[in-house]
């Protein structure tokens, strides 16, 4: 635990390509035990920050703590081990796999069993199997898609696919979740409930940084909100305080919509 009691930190993180700043001297903490919004126009740096953050593309400077670890050299896997999932705004899924099979497939790398005890089925495997198969079964209680499990993910409704990948995100054992437009596409009552599958999982533990277009649902669920214009953070503070900064109006809502309008 950082002495500020931070769960994220970015300071000064910058991101090009070809010349053109994606992400320009960001710099923000996410506080534990936090719910932090990621709002801005499209273009806005936003899904950059998250690909840096996970170590999916490298900043050009700045850097980035996680739990007072420096992680700014780290490759993927190693920063999902130390506990950060994510998922993303195109859906990720296994298709062709059932729902059950596509969250047991995060569990794989966590796997303790030897692959020759895998491919001999001996009794240490079949024991962590049934363990995981247990959990996996747990997750997908959580995010109501228990009944589900049996049928081939690519099959599901595109809620309940969202749903799956942050079930397959929470597999991993992450301490802090990033979600790139997790209501993108859902209906004003699957988004509600997609917000109460979040806040239950704020309350066993997990930091949540969120990215979101959908008005209704940042505001309602996140504490705190930063925004990001042209890749720099233009505003940072409490939902009612965005709602009312006439910068953010401008630049994200085009100066004629209050933030609160729904859906930008």
């Amino acid at each position: 635990m950082t002495k500020s009691g931070s769960c994220l930190e970015l300071n000064g993180v910058t991101k090009s390509f070809m010349g053109v700043v994606a992400v320009n001297d960001v710099t923000f903490q996410l506080e534990r035990g936090e719910i932090l919004g990621l709002i801005g126009p499209n273009g806005a740096g936003k899904t950059t920050l998250f690909n840096v953050i996970t170590k999916l593309s490298s900043p050009d400077s700045g850097t980035i703590r996680f739990q007072g670890q420096d992680i700014t050299q780290l490759r993927p896997h190693q920063v999902n081990r130390l506990g950060i999932a994510r998922t993303f705004q195109n859906i990720r899924l296994l298709d062709e796999l059932s729902v059950l099979d596509n969250v047991m497939t995060a569990y794989s790398p966590r796997v303790k069993t030897t692959k020759i005890g895998c491919i001999l089925n001996l009794p240490a495997y079949r024991t962590e199997e049934k363990t995981l198969r247990e959990r996996a079964y747990e997750l997908l209680e959580k995010g109501n898609l228990a009944d589900k499990a049996g049928i081939e993910a690519g099959s599901l409704a595109y809620a309940d696919q969202r749903r799956l990948e942050i079930a397959r995100a929470m597999a991993t054992g992450p301490e802090l979740l990033l979600l790139d437009e997790p209501t993108a596409g859902m209906s004003a009552t699957e988004a509600m409930e997609l917000t109460e599958y979040l806040a239950d999982l704020h309350e066993i533990g997990i930091n949540l940084l969120i990215i979101g277009h959908d008005m209704r649902f940042i505001m309602g669920l996140c504490q705190r909100i930063v925004v990001l214009n042209y890749g720099r953070i233009i505003a940072t503070g409490k939902p009612e305080d965005i709602q009312g900064n006439e910068e953010v109006i401008k630049a994200y809502l085009g100066g004629s919509h209050h933030a609160t309008s729904g859906r930008a």
